[in-house]
């Protein structure tokens, strides 16, 4: 899935957050609504998941009070992204779903975004041809599929992002064009940045360049760092593991697995999480650390089920050593 999306919030919401002294006095109910959202985008932003996720799911309880669309449609996207993020397809699926039906009439201007997340979550599921099918639509001129204007820059480079991700996974002589076209259209963002870094390093890796695609993760994790974004800094810290392994350089690779793992376990992602579990379990298999392995395999079955995770002894069983 996608590192550093925007979340959204109406017009009304910013305006009012922004504040008007001559402002007519609004009905509670709208303000409180309104101010569920904002906790849970502030959330969302500063990588606090699971308060994110709880502020969103109040939002939605108290829009379908108020029998009020545009409100539970914001708060399905905003639940959606939640749930891509650390891992929970079933999740992100079935509010993505709801999110889709309530986008009808005046609505339907959100269809980009839902067009947006439904290619996400292809990609997390591994249906490239319908995450390409999906991003390309999002483009503003036909590439291989049907196209249609996206609605802000932010959507269009989201959509450059999981175009080139599949590229990239599916080793595609087209992957360098991609790569280019992202930084062209990054503009200063400082994630877009990250991600070109990060596929430049995976291209320079697809070439044999190990040394080369270690610089190019190095200046990821670097502007990861400086926008402190969790997500973006465990997604890199894994790339350079799966690189490091790939080079035959296990120690290195356990280190940023290792290390990837610290963060996603602060984050409670648990897709993310079982996914670094096992890496780290085939280097401990490979260096016959047997028993060691078997604790991590156990952790990322644990993980990545539907139960109750003891995040607690979770931490100390594998950031303890």
């Amino acid at each position: 899935m996608k590192v550093n999306m925007t979340l959204l919030l109406s017009l009304g919401l910013l305006i009012v957050l922004s504040g008007c002294g001559s402002a007519p006095q609004r009905p509670v109910a709208v303000t409180e609504g309104e101010r569920l959202l904002s906790h849970g985008v502030n959330a969302h932003r500063n990588d606090d998941l699971l308060n994110a996720a709880n502020f969103f799911t109040k939002a939605l309880s108290h829009y379908q009070g108020l029998d009020d669309a545009q409100g539970q449609l914001q708060s399905r996207i905003n639940l959606t992204e939640v749930a891509l993020a650390v891992g929970n397809l079933d999740a992100a699926h079935r509010h993505l779903a709801q999110a889709e039906m309530l986008a009808t009439g005046e609505l339907s201007r959100y269809r980009p975004r839902l067009l947006l997340l439904r290619s996400s979550l292809a990609l997390a599921t591994g249906d490239m041809e319908g995450a390409r099918l999906q991003s390309e639509a999002l483009l503003p001129e036909k590439l291989g599929g049907s196209a249609q204007s996206a609605t802000d820059e932010t959507i269009l480079r989201e959509a450059l992002i999981n175009r080139t991700r599949i590229a990239i996974s599916q080793n595609d002589d087209s992957s360098a064009r991609w790569i280019e076209r992202l930084e062209k259209n990054s503009q200063g963002d400082a994630s877009s940045t990250a991600w070109v870094e990060r596929f430049r390093a995976a291209l320079a890796d697809h070439g044999g360049d190990h040394a080369a695609a270690s610089l190019h993760l190095q200046k990821a994790l670097d502007i990861c760092k400086e926008i402190a974004s969790r997500r973006c800094i465990a997604g890199t810290l894994d790339e350079w593991g799966a690189q490091l392994q790939a080079a035959g350089d296990l120690s290195g690779a356990e280190d940023r697995y290792q290390r990837a793992l610290t963060v996603r376990l602060a984050l409670l992602d648990r897709g993310g999480s079982s996914k670094t579990l096992r890496h780290l379990a085939d280097i401990c298999q490979s260096t016959g650390r047997n028993e060691r392995a078997a604790t991590l395999v156990g952790w990322a079955d644990t993980v990545a089920g539907d139960g109750t995770v003891d995040w607690r002894r979770l931490n100390s069983d594998t950031l303890g050593r």
